[in-house]
């Protein structure tokens, strides 16, 4: 997962410390993750490994680093904008060939209000 908690802040990658969602049922007791605060504009991304996992015709990775710069270079675009720049990247990445696992993202952006 990646994740910018301010907007003027740069892209973080949330370290993976557990078994990938979807593997085993849901047992919360088994989720390790350390907290992130989000202010506002802040947002965190769950992105599923077949999009850092996408080949290209050489069977090379599109990878985090890849993923990391198209957010670092849309941090003033909607949320729909940079899904889409990751999907028409991921796609030409692959050259149109089938894709071989599921590519999935869900970003979550602070709007406003309060700290607790």
């Amino acid at each position: 997962s990646l994740f910018r908690a301010d907007p003027l802040q740069p892209v973080e990658i949330v370290p993976a410390n557990g078994i990938p969602l979807g593997i085993l049922p849901l047992d919360y007791t088994a989720v390790c993750v350390d907290p992130v605060q989000l202010m506002p504009g802040g947002w965190i991304a769950i992105i599923s490994d077949g999009i850092y996992e996408a080949p290209d015709s050489d069977g090379r990775h599109f990878g985090v680093d890849r993923t990391v710069r198209i957010f670092d270079g849309a941090s003033d675009h909607t949320l729909a904008a940079i899904l889409q720049k990751i999907q028409f990247s991921t796609d030409a990445w692959q050259q149109s060939r089938a894709i071989q696992d599921d590519q999935t993202i869900v970003i979550v952006r602070r709007t406003r209000g309060r700290l607790a």
